[in-house]
C-alpha cells in the first residue's frame, strides 16, 4: 500500500507541474481497496478465538490500532479526492466512485 500511495503522490505532482493528464490506470480508489483489505484482515483476527480474550475496548493497544486505522482511511480518502480534483483541473472526467464499498 505504501508503494501505491507514493505512486499516486508522484503522478499527481508531475501532472500539476506539467499540466499533463493523469494516466488512465491509477491504483485508485485507495480508500475502497484499503477498506476491503482491512475487513478481510479483521475477519481473520476475529476468527481466532484468542482475540476475544485478549482485546477489549479497555485494551490500549486496540484503541491505538483503531485510531491509526481511522487516520489511514481518512488519508486514503483524501488522496482519492486529490486525484479527482487534479483530473478536473487538467480537464479530464472520472468515473471513480470513492465510497463504493
Amino acid at each position: 500500500m505504501v508503494v501505491e500511495v507514493m505512486a499516486v503522490l508522484t503522478i499527481v505532482q508531475q501532472a500539476l507541474k506539467t499540466d499533463d493528464p493523469l494516466p488512465a490506470m491509477l491504483p485508485t480508489p485507495l480508500f475502497t481497496r484499503e477498506v476491503v483489505f482491512t475487513r478481510r484482515r479483521i475477519q481473520k483476527v476475529l476468527d481466532n478465538s484468542e482475540f476475544n480474550k485478549d482485546y477489549t475496548m479497555d485494551n490500549e493497544g486496540l484503541r491505538k490500532y483503531v485510531v491509526l486505522l481511522n487516520a489511514l482511511l481518512q488519508m486514503f480518502a483524501a488522496l482519492d479526492e486529490l486525484v479527482l480534483v487534479v483530473k478536473s483541473a487538467v480537464g479530464e472526467t472520472s468515473n471513480i466512485a470513492i465510497l463504493e464499498v
